[in-house]
């Protein structure tokens, strides 16, 4: 099997000291895994700690618990040619400084607070140029710090991404594409949804869509709680087009969340409900600075026009 082991950028674990284990569709688990001839057949076989596992393209039908394992690499040879995919609970659950690379991770349990990749009270977790996608949330992040997104292309039907109620969630989202598409259950969706902890969003396009429930809301961002947000220089979209809409927002910040933008884009569209740019109501806050935005409810604070209004006679 020739195939090129591509070097994962941004990569927080140094490869070189790492033992190299190989997966591939031709392999056996009873291989050693050390080389491509003696290559193991599934990615759970191959697990342990401090560790670089390359795997062959193809579809794994696996769910992996890799929580209990640290210092894990897990790469795909050829950029999401290898796809994990899951119906359980979760299709990844991560361990303590792992990265993830070039990896398709699918899952297509409906249950709420399901998702593709998960990852619980761990640090250091790097997603790199990976795509996910998921019936119901495609990355959570349970209380994690040091949470880093990077060159990813997220669809989740209810939550792109999810951070969770923890203080702990700390994370940086950049270079992506988050989506929904509310296709399987009557919910309210966000691109990103954070309950508390900090998280910075940077050159992201983030898109909510909802078009099969009356419930609530269709968000680019939605932070709650004691959510501390920074978008910069993103894209940020919420849409509604269910049959009796409620209302869709660019960015909503509920109940003591605050959102903060530097240079973004906030937009919204309704064909039945109320369609605000940005939607700061219930104790949550917005901040905008060279923004651009047209409608807005509740207490948004545009930083920009409140300098202007200093300065002008």
């Amino acid at each position: 099997m020739s195939i090129n082991n591509p070097p994962v950028n941004n990569d927080p674990i140094n490869s070189a000291a790492m033992a190299q284990y190989y997966v591939s569709k031709n392999g056996n688990d009873s291989n050693d895994g050390l080389s491509w001839a003696t290559a193991k057949l599934t990615v759970d076989a191959a697990k342990g700690d401090n560790r670089r596992i390359i795997v062959g393209p193809g579809t794994y039908a696996e769910t992996l618990d890799w929580s209990g394992y640290s210092g894990v690499e897990l790469v795909s040879a050829v950029k999401w040619g290898a796809k994990l995919t899951s119906s359980g609970e979760y299709t990844i659950l991560l361990g303590e400084s792992m990265s993830i690379g070039d990896f398709w991770v699918d899952n297509t349990n409906t249950v709420n607070g399901n998702g593709a990749l998960k990852a619980v009270s761990k640090d250091d977790i790097l997603l790199h140029g990976c795509k996910c996608i998921a019936a119901s949330d495609a990355v959570i992040n349970d209380g994690c710090r040091s949470f880093k997104i990077s060159k990813c292309n997220i669809l989740g039907s209810e939550y792109g991404y999810f951070g969770s109620t923890s203080a702990a969630c700390i994370a940086i989202i950049e270079d992506s594409f988050i989506d929904t598409d509310n296709l399987w259950q009557a919910c309210s969706v966000s691109g990103i949804a954070v309950g508390a902890g900090n998280l910075i969003i940077k050159d992201c396009q983030v898109r909510a869509r909802k078009s099969s429930d009356t419930i609530t809301h269709s968000s680019g961002i939605y932070a709650l709680a004691t959510a501390r947000v920074l978008a910069i220089n993103s894209f940020l979209s919420g849409l509604d087009t269910s049959p009796a809409g409620v209302f869709a927002n660019g960015v909503l910040a509920q109940y003591g969340g605050h959102v903060v933008l530097r240079n973004c884009i906030a937009v919204s569209g309704s064909t039945n409900g109320t369609a605000y740019d940005l939607n700061g109501d219930a104790g949550g806050t917005i901040s905008v600075d060279q923004t651009s935005y047209s409608t807005a409810a509740g207490a948004v604070a545009d930083q920009q026009k409140a300098i202007l209004d200093l300065v002008t006679p």
